[in-house]
């Protein structure tokens, strides 16, 4: 029996964190689309999706303790606000799911 894991998006690959002059972090990551395998001159593959989205958690997978949906491959937060959330959550995982026509991708974990 198939759980479906051919209609879940690749995961995001290629995390990385950059901070701006003032502190804030900014974590980018390069999607992928399922079907899409080779990178011809340079051109991005297609989505293959209905759209580009994103869902961005701290914490638990299934009970994160904040979740962010966003439509680009980059996410930012305030710099007070992500040292209250780490201070608040100092163990929890930060990471980002592809959402997917028909499910969310597995998590790839952010740096932090």
């Amino acid at each position: 029996a198939s759980p479906g894991r051919t209609m879940r998006p690749p995961a995001p690959v290629h995390p990385r964190l950059h901070r701006a002059e003032n502190g804030d972090p900014t974590w980018r990551w390069v999607r992928r689309a399922r079907g899409a395998w080779r990178w011809l001159d340079g051109v991005d593959g297609p989505l293959n999706e209905e759209g580009e989205a994103y869902r961005v958690g701290l914490g638990p997978q299934d009970n994160p303790h904040a979740v962010w949906d966003v439509v680009e491959p980059c996410f930012s937060l305030p710099a007070e606000e992500w040292q209250a959330l780490r201070a608040a959550n100092s163990s929890s995982p930060l990471w980002v799911r592809q959402i997917g026509t028909h499910a969310l991708s597995c998590p790839t974990l952010l740096p932090f």
